[in-house]
């Protein structure tokens, strides 16, 4: 109901005042959420018009770009409204994730780092940031020296368990590292890291027990600057509680020689989910039908 509202509105002002920047970029907006990508090009291209300089606008037409598979061209936008404003993180945080889906890793990375400027609770994740209640810390961020360190996820429980495939690797840098993530899963990541102190992101960790530190998603940067750094590095690293799998195939009936797959099919991210999500129903019809 509230999205319906929200178009509307947007509606109105678009129809009331055609040269309304805003509210065309709004309107646009509201087509791509909608996954209209090429109609909603089309009303980026009018704010654009209007004034070439609306950063907002070449951000958001970087993302509908991407929609209808354009990676370049959504890279171009992207980078075009992080560079008239530097304050718009997100332009410079897509413009890094294209540019990785692209291979050119270096820069990628360097540009993904943009995210760190985003506000939460009010506050300014400038990578100077304690991810338990996202408070302000001096702590400087890692600089590759032989110090205590403090891993911090600052994203859902999937990018934590991708990106804590590094943390073996990274540990190798550290003097000592300590690491917060989401507190479900504190167990596996103390069975991964044996010796590795784990926090789940609702304690709080004392500025006294780490030198630096760093997000989980800011690993790449140091470990993945280009395609051949990802050779060899493969493999699992997460593993069950002892018993756990057999108990479960035990109970779901799986019997010897059979593969238990499990599959995620709901997102709750606020911003994202609904694109990561599919109806239990329908992700069965895809499995059945292999379509």
């Amino acid at each position: 109901v509230s999205q319906s509202r929200c178009a509307a509105r947007t509606t109105r002002v678009v129809l009331l005042d055609p040269r309304n920047i805003e509210g065309l970029n709004e309107f646009g907006g509201a087509l791509s959420q909608a996954e209209h990508f090429l109609s909603a090009i089309v009303w980026f291209d009018r704010a654009l018009v209007i004034d070439t300089q609306y950063a907002k606008s070449f951000s958001n037409r970087g993302f509908a770009l991407v929609g209808v598979g354009s990676l370049h061209s959504g890279y171009s936008e992207f980078s075009k409204g992080y560079i008239l404003d530097p304050a718009l993180s997100v332009s410079g945080k897509n413009a890094g994730l294209c540019c990785l889906l692209l291979g050119g890793y270096e820069q990628g990375w360097r540009l993904y780092e943009s995210r760190l400027r985003d506000n939460v609770d009010g506050h300014a994740t400038s990578g100077l940031v304690n991810a338990s209640e996202y408070d302000i810390t001096l702590k400087a961020c890692f600089s590759r020296g032989r110090r205590r360190v403090l891993v911090w996820g600052e994203q859902g429980v999937g990018d934590e368990v991708m990106f804590g495939g590094l943390l073996g690797e990274f540990r190798g840098l550290c003097g000592e590292m300590l690491l917060q993530v989401d507190r479900r899963l504190k167990g596996l990541f103390e069975r991964a890291l044996p010796g590795v102190k784990v926090y789940g992101r609702d304690e709080k960790v004392s500025e006294e027990l780490y030198d630096e530190q760093i997000a989980i998603g800011s690993l790449g940067k140091w470990l993945r600057p280009t395609r051949e750094s990802f050779e060899g590095k493969g493999g699992r690293y997460l593993a069950a509680q002892e018993g756990f799998g057999r108990r479960l195939r035990a109970e779901l009936g799986v019997r010897e020689g059979e593969r238990l797959i499990g599959l995620s099919w709901r997102s709750e991210a606020p911003a994202t989910g609904a694109q990561r999500s599919l109806a239990l129903k329908e992700l069965a019809w895809h499995i059945v039908t292999g379509k």
